[in-house]
């Protein structure tokens, strides 16, 4: 028997509507991205349900306007807007290092490591000018390939997760280099069952 399951989240916490900072904060998890405009799926394969290994994929984007003046060119009230894509992808090998109860309640501790790829798009991947700004990413670069390795720790429906990057290549301040990124999420089953199993039930 194997184990699948798929994920799809959608961020509806979010209030900005524009961005005027934290672009590489973005790149990195681009499902944080402004409500209704940001998601991600996952999703997870186990072989056996037995065995503890199995691989974990995920594909993520985000769509939001960027806004950001330069300062050596433009006043402070006067600045440039420009519509920004971010994907991501990530393909990991994932195990799961303790699982049992507490209190009667689940809680597992998960480890994982792979390759993980971003990439910026829209207008803003067209516009090198506006990605070389200080206040943007300072160089015109927007594709990202590296490594990712994450931890998570779930008690019942709840998940805590780290996850550290390491991007590689001309620097940039925020995404390139080691990079950590800590968040919390709660979820619940809408549709629980087997797939192609009919329902049961009378003639």
């Amino acid at each position: 028997h194997r184990t699948t399951s798929w994920t799809v989240s959608m961020n509806l916490a979010s209030t900005a509507d524009t961005m005027k900072s934290g672009y590489s904060q973005l790149v990195l998890s681009p499902s944080t991205g402004k409500a209704l405009a940001a998601g991600l799926v996952d999703f997870s394969w186990r072989p056996n349900p037995d065995k503890p290994f199995g691989l974990h994929a995920y594909a993520t984007a985000s769509q939001s306007i960027w806004k950001n003046g330069d300062p050596k060119t433009s006043p402070a009230d006067t600045l440039n807007s420009i519509q920004a894509t971010v994907w991501g992808v990530g393909a990991l090998f994932a195990g799961d290092v303790a699982i049992g109860h507490v209190k009667g309640e689940p809680v597992g501790l998960g480890l994982e490591a792979g390759a993980t790829y971003r990439v910026i798009g829209g207008d803003a991947a067209r516009s090198g000018d506006f990605l070389k700004r200080a206040g943007v990413l300072g160089v015109d670069r927007h594709s990202f390939l590296g490594l990712e390795l994450g931890a998570q720790a779930t008690y019942k429906n709840t998940v805590g997760a780290l996850q550290a990057y390491y991007f590689g290549g001309t620097t940039v301040r925020g995404v390139t280099g080691v990079q950590l990124v800590v968040g919390f999420s709660i979820y619940a089953p809408i549709l629980n069952g087997k797939v192609g199993e009919p329902a049961s039930g009378k003639n």
